[in-house]
């Protein structure tokens, strides 16, 4: 070989060497952050909906409790559709509660883990006042305390 091309070949290579590992580093930096990217768009949007959730199920609780403390009724129009929420947005809530371990970190899957306990105990209780007090206060403390997760868990300030 002549040695005109020795010298290219030793200018050419290492460049070529140095090319060839960043490109395969780049490409794999780039899709794995694409996918920490995609699955922190998966969990904003399930924290969102569980946000979601508990509010129409705090808000059927403070109308209640609202109207029990001011001896009123709830129009009949409004609590049909308070109860027809309340419905949806359990059922929502359920559903994401069960994904929550697969989704969420395991602190906000102890916060639903308390917020279901404390739940549960206020539907054993015959009073309907503190059912509502009770069911009212789980909620809001649930979404307080979720809310700080959920920054924390999102990377969110």
């Amino acid at each position: 070989m002549p040695d005109w091309f020795l010298d290219i070949l030793k200018v050419v290579l290492p460049s070529l060497a140095v090319a060839v590992v960043t490109s395969i580093l780049t490409v794999r930096l780039s899709i794995r952050r694409f996918y920490e990217e995609k699955w922190w768009e998966k969990k904003y949007e399930v924290y969102g909906q569980l946000f979601e959730s508990l509010h129409h199920l705090k808000k059927y609780a403070i109308e209640h409790l609202d109207a029990y403390e001011l001896h009123e009724e709830i129009p009949a129009e409004k609590k049909k559709k308070l109860e027809k929420d309340r419905k949806k947005f359990s059922r929502e809530f359920e559903k994401l509660y069960d994904l929550a371990s697969f989704q969420l970190s395991s602190k906000a899957v102890d916060i639903l883990n308390e917020y279901d306990r404390k739940k549960k105990a206020t539907e054993n209780n015959e009073n309907l006042y503190e059912w509502i007090a009770n069911e009212a206060a789980a909620t809001i403390d649930c979404l307080k305390k979720l809310s700080y997760e959920a920054k924390r868990d999102l990377k969110i300030k």
